[in-house]
């Protein structure tokens, strides 16, 4: 944990710290942050500054782990201020009026646009955020959404009269949505939307079996205007290759008997964070480019494919139950600690997704220190009276 208690902030007071293991930072006064002043904080987590302000140029650029920036008070992003934090997903930009070119520039896990005081969104702001799904503001005209955009955008534009994207999306609007986005915007594939829907439906109401065939043709998530968060399985034993591979929209899967996930089955699932299963056998390049994935069960694997965690630059430990061959598993992991192999695990201060959690072994440590000190200023106090009583009886 670091505190912080200035009211600006300079690339040189925080030099001295890049690179430690440093999770959860709290700054309450603080209300600007100069340039590349946590530049590379690549294990920080989470940002508390209530006050903050003004973020100047790439002050958190490769923060690859940063999930949550906490602060109201936004108002001036310079450019690349948050550019490759890959894992961020909360920030309330409703205050922002100044957006310089690449603010949020690979922020793959962004998921939402809502911003109140700017005339105009210029989506070069935003390149590369292959997960963003909603935008809202009062903005008079959107432009250069980004080809790499989820092709599903909700959209809440009550004054938008211009809309610019680079290709095709599918598009619902809000009834406070104004008249030219109801007119020439959302009208177009209309009938393409409805011909997946029933297809989606369809293929919900297929059995288990139907449902490993349909994954083993890599079909149940192919792009649509119908985003996947999550998938949950109670049967499935084995994730055949590619099978998720590149979906910017899945953050977390909760299967209960799969044991073994095949060849480049969640490689570059760039939103994903949580992974739930009793996993024996990952195959190779099976979370390739998982830059946000912050939590996954090992504690049975048995057998890692080559490249298997590469570039998975956002969690810290792994902890396998056994002796595991490592080799050529881990490359550009910018955030990880340790790895525990089939040893004891060293505790450590840690923030989990978006909860900060203090070990319970620090919580004790506390409580005898400040016992010790309980009983060392009761002794002085017996001490000092009988000093006291010593002094009378000469006197």
């Amino acid at each position: 944990k670091f505190k912080i208690h200035c009211f600006i902030l300079v690339g040189r007071q925080t030099e001295i710290f890049r690179g430690e293991p440093i999770f959860y930072i709290v700054a309450p006064l603080l209300e600007r942050i100069e340039t590349k002043s946590f530049t590379n904080f690549k294990f920080v987590l989470y940002f508390y500054a209530p006050n903050l302000h003004t973020v100047e140029e790439s002050a958190f650029q490769n923060c690859y782990a940063l999930f949550e920036v906490r602060s109201r008070s936004l108002q001036n992003l310079q450019k690349l201020s948050f550019g490759s934090c890959v894992s961020l997903s909360k920030i309330d930009l409703q205050n922002v009026s100044i957006m310089e070119d690449g603010c949020f520039n690979n922020c793959n896990s962004l998921s939402q646009l809502v911003n109140y005081k700017q005339d105009v969104i210029d989506g070069l702001n935003f390149c590369q955020c292959e997960n963003i799904q909603i935008i809202q503001s009062t903005a008079q005209s959107i432009e250069n959404i980004d080809h790499a955009t989820h092709s599903a955008l909700m959209v809440d534009l009550p004054n938008c009269s211009a809309f610019d994207c680079e290709n095709k999306h599918y598009l619902t609007f809000t009834s406070k949505s104004s008249q030219f986005i109801k007119q020439n915007v959302a009208e177009f594939q209309i009938s393409a939307q409805e011909k997946e829907l029933s297809s989606i439906f369809s293929y919900r109401l297929k059995n288990y079996f139907s449902h490993l065939t349909y994954i083993q043709h890599h079909l149940p998530l192919t792009p649509s205007f119908y985003p996947i968060h999550g998938f949950v399985s109670t049967n499935l034993t084995n994730i055949p290759q590619e099978a998720f591979m590149g979906q910017s929209s899945l953050l977390f899967v909760n299967c209960k008997k799969l044991f073994s996930i095949e060849q480049n089955a969640f490689a570059k699932c760039r939103a994903l964070r949580l992974f739930e299963a009793p996993l024996r056998q990952i195959g190779d390049f099976a979370f390739y480019g998982c830059v946000s994935l912050v939590k996954i069960s090992l504690d049975r694997v048995e057998k890692l494919g080559k490249g298997c965690f590469h570039f998975c630059q956002s969690i810290f430990t792994h902890r396998y139950g056994g002796k595991v061959d490592l080799q050529q598993s881990y490359y550009q992991n910018s955030a990880l600690i340790q790895i525990t192999n089939g040893e004891k695990e060293k505790k450590h201060q840690e923030v989990l997704v978006d909860e900060f959690r203090e070990r319970n072994e620090l919580k004790n440590i506390l409580i005898v220190q400040r016992s010790m000190i309980r009983k060392v200023s009761t002794a002085e106090q017996v001490n000092a009276a009988q000093m006291r009583r010593r002094i009378k009886l000469k006197f």
